[in-house]
């Protein structure tokens, strides 16, 4: 019985509600009744980089966009050592042979172990 009432007042009161048209235009902030630009609307558009304030709004968040996107590629990369787009890194002749040496200590290791086993398991 409440819930009839309550749904008649609230769709009652969406019926006053109304939207003009013209609101949706792109305007400029207004302080004290007179419309201002903002500063760096003025600055973009007396360069000529933009004609108008809503590109310069669109402008002004590509821009900021940007900077974000690189500062999180920099984070990422340096602070988490990630490597992107699959960069490997470089290295120098002496870093590779040492790097060969290792794999071929790696490598005569493990045959080791497996001979060391293998003559365990004989003995028993």
């Amino acid at each position: 019985m409440i819930y009839p009432l309550w749904y008649n007042h609230i769709m009652n009161i969406n019926e006053n509600i109304r939207f003009d048209n013209d609101s949706s235009a792109f305007k400029s902030r207004t302080i004290l009744g007179a419309s201002q630009t903002p500063g760096m609307t003025k600055f973009l558009m007396k360069r000529g980089i933009v004609k108008n304030e809503k590109q310069a709004t669109v402008f002004m968040i590509s821009i900021s966009t940007l900077f974000f996107l690189l500062s999180l590629y920099v984070f990422i990369v340096y602070v988490f050592d990630i490597r992107l787009f699959n960069k490997q890194p470089t290295m120098t002749p002496e870093q590779i042979q040492a790097n060969k040496e290792r794999m071929q200590q790696m490598r005569d290791r493990a045959r080791n172990n497996v001979n060391t086993q293998q003559n365990v398991q004989q003995d028993q």
